[in-house]
C-alpha cells in the first residue's frame, strides 16, 4: 500500500465486527472486543478515514448474509452515509466463497465503496490485479472450505453423542438444567419442573390451553424464555430487548407434546439442508436419535399418555367458560362411537343430535356421575385413607411454598444484578468507554427487565401468602377429612386418572373402561 496524500478524499468508514457461535471463546484475537480495538487502532493512523459507525453481529455465521447489523450497514451504504467498509479479515465479512467475492469484487466497487481487510493487508483503493484475481478468491475459497469442514465434523460428533444418549442442545429444555459436572446430562430443575407438572394437571382437569396460559401469567409464573434469561445471563436467543415474553397457548401445547418430560430424549428431529442454507427439514422417525430413560422423568408416562389421548378427542368447553365438562373427551355413544354431548344437564348422542343418524338415547349428568364415581370408589377406595389424601395435599402445598420462596430469592437477585449493570453502564459511558447509542440501548433494556422481574417478584409474594393460608387450612381440616368426601368430590382429575373411556347405550346401559384393574358395566 502507498502512503496517503495530504488533502485526500475523506472516507466515512463502517467498522464491521462479526463472531459466530462456533468461534466464540476459541480465539481471543477473534473476539468482538479485540476486533474493535484492532480496527480503531488502524483508523487512528489514517488521515483519510473517519468512523461513521460500528456494526456488530455477535453470534452469527459467516455463511449467512442475512445478519441484522450487516443489513443495517448496507442500508447506510445505499443511503450514501458510508463510503468505506473495514473488517479484521475477509472471513469477518463472510465465509461463503461466492457471496463474499461478489461483495468485494462487484457490489462495493459499483457503489464506490472502499473495502479494507486489515489483517489480510488488503485495501481496494490500492489493490492490484494479482490481488483481485488471485489472492482475494483464494482466501475466500479457504474460508468457505473451513465452514464446510467444520459443519461435517460437528454433524458427525453430534450424531454420535445423540446415539449415546448425551444431550447436545445449547440450552436445556424448560423443566431441566444441565448437570453441573456433566453438561451432556439433564437433571430436573426444581422450579420449572413443578410448573411443567402443574401444566399437565391443569390440562387433565379440563382447562383449555388458553386458560392454562392465563392462569400461569396471572400467578406470576415466568414463561420459558424469561426463565432462561433469568437463570442464564448468556441466553439471548428469542428474547427481544424491548419485548417481555408471555405465556401463550402455543407455549403450553409444546410442553404438553414434548415426551422429554417422561425421561425420553429424542434429538435430531430437524437438520439444515447444508451448511450454506438456513432452511431446516424434518427427519423421518427412524432417522432421529432417541434414547429412553436418559434422564429423570418430570411427569409420569400415564399422565403424558392421558394428555395425548384427550388431545385426539373432541373436548368442548362449557358455555361461557374455558374449561371442559366433567365427561368431555371420555363419554361416547356405544352404538355409533360418536362423543356424547351435554344438553340441559343430560348427555345425548352427538350424531343423533346433529343428523338423527343414531338412536335418541340420553342419560342425566347427575345420575351418570353417581354411577361412575361409585364404580371408581370400588376400584380405588381401599387405597385411600382420610389422612393420606389430606397429608399428600398438605405436603404438596408446603413443597410449592418452598419452590416459590427459592425462586423469589432468584428474582430479587436478578433485579439487583440488573440495577448494578445499569450503574456500571453509566460509569462506562461517563468514562467514554462506550458510545451514547450503546448506553441508551443497554439502559433501556436493563430498565425494562428490572421492572419486569420486580413486578414478577411481587406476584410471587402474593402467591406464597395464599399458599401459606391454604396449607394452614389443610392442617386444621386434616382430622375432618373422610374417605367418603374424597371419593365423591367428583373431580375430573380423579375421573381421567381412573377411567379411559365410557360407552353409553340404550336404556342407560353404561360400560366403563378403567385404566387399571377391572372394567365395570351398569
Amino acid at each position: 500500500m502507498t502512503a496517503e496524500n495530504e488533502g485526500a478524499k475523506i472516507y466515512r468508514a463502517a467498522l464491521y465486527l462479526r463472531l459466530s457461535r462456533d468461534e466464540s471463546g476459541a480465539y481471543e484475537s477473534s473476539s468482538i472486543i479485540s476486533q474493535k480495538k484492532l480496527l480503531a487502532d488502524y483508523i487512528k493512523e489514517k488521515r483519510d478515514l473517519e468512523i461513521f459507525g460500528v456494526y456488530c453481529d455477535d453470534g452469527y455465521s459467516g455463511v449467512d448474509f442475512d445478519r441484522p447489523d450487516f443489513l443495517r450497514m448496507l442500508a447506510d451504504i445505499y443511503e450514501g452515509h458510508v463510503s468505506c467498509v473495514i473488517v479484521k479479515d475477509f472471513s469477518r465479512l463472510g465465509r461463503d466463497y461466492i457471496e463474499t467475492g461478489r461483495f468485494i469484487q462487484e457490489i462495493f466497487p459499483k457503489l464506490g465503496v472502499r473495502f479494507i481487510a486489515v489483517a489480510d493487508r488488503y485495501d481496494s483503493l490500492y489493490a492490484d490485479a494479482s490481488q483481485l484475481r488471485l489472492i482475494v478468491p483464494f482466501k475466500n475459497f479457504v474460508n468457505d472450505s473451513y465452514c464446510r469442514d467444520i459443519s461435517v465434523k460437528i454433524r458427525a460428533v453430534q450424531r454420535l453423542k445423540r446415539l449415546e444418549g448425551k444431550y447436545t442442545g445449547a440450552f436445556a429444555p424448560y423443566g431441566y438444567r444441565k448437570k453441573p459436572d456433566d453438561k451432556e446430562q439433564l437433571i430436573p430443575d426444581i422450579y420449572p419442573a413443578y410448573i411443567v407438572r402443574k401444566i399437565f394437571i391443569l390440562r387433565i382437569c379440563g382447562l383449555s390451553l388458553k386458560k392454562i396460559a392465563r392462569n400461569l401469567e396471572d400467578s406470576g409464573i415466568l414463561p420459558p424464555l424469561a426463565y432462561k434469561r433469568l437463570s442464564d445471563v448468556n441466553y439471548f436467543s428469542g428474547f427481544a430487548l424491548h419485548t417481555v415474553p408471555e405465556w401463550t397457548a402455543q407455549t403450553v401445547r409444546r410442553i404438553l407434546d414434548d415426551r422429554v418430560y417422561t425421561g425420553v430424549l429424542c434429538q435430531g428431529k430437524t437438520e439444515k439442508v447444508n451448511y450454506k442454507v438456513k432452511q431446516r427439514i424434518y427427519k423421518a422417525q427412524n432417522e432421529q436419535a432417541g434414547r429412553d430413560k436418559t434422564q429423570e422423568a418430570v411427569v409420569g408416562e400415564v399422565q403424558f399418555d392421558i394428555v395425548q389421548e384427550l388431545k385426539k378427542r373432541k373436548m368442548r368447553a362449557l358455555a361461557g367458560t374455558e374449561s371442559t365438562g366433567m365427561f368431555s373427551g371420555i363419554l361416547f355413544c356405544g352404538n355409533c362411537g360418536q362423543p356424547m354431548l351435554r344438553r340441559r344437564e343430560c348427555y345425548v348422542c352427538g350424531k343423533n343430535n346433529s343428523s338423527g343418524g343414531c338412536s335418541a338415547h340420553k342419560i342425566p349428568e347427575e345420575k351418570l356421575a353417581d354411577i361412575v364415581f361409585s364404580q371408581i370408589a370400588g376400584c380405588v377406595g381401599e387405597a385411600l385413607t382420610d389422612c393420606s389424601v389430606a397429608l399428600i395435599e398438605m405436603k404438596n402445598c408446603d413443597r410449592q411454598i418452598s419452590v416459590y420462596e427459592s425462586h423469589q430469592k432468584l428474582l430479587e437477585r436478578r433485579a439487583d444484578w440488573l440495577k448494578g449493570q445499569a450503574r456500571e453502564t453509566l460509569i462506562d459511558f461517563r468514562a467514554q468507554k462506550i458510545e451514547k447509542w450503546e448506553y441508551d440501548l443497554f439502559k433501556q433494556r436493563f430498565e425494562e427487565e428490572y421492572i419486569y422481574f420486580l413486578n414478577t417478584a411481587e406476584k410471587h409474594k402474593k402467591t406464597i401468602e395464599e399458599m401459606k393460608i391454604k396449607s394452614d387450612g389443610l392442617r386444621r381440616k386434616l382430622s375432618a377429612f373422610n374417605i367418603k368426601e374424597m371419593l365423591y368430590m367428583r373431580e375430573r382429575r380423579l375421573l381421567t386418572a381412573a377411567v379411559k373411556k365410557i360407552d353409553i347405550y340404550k336404556e342407560e346401559k353404561i360400560v366403563i373402561y378403567f385404566r387399571f384393574g377391572r372394567g365395570g358395566t351398569k
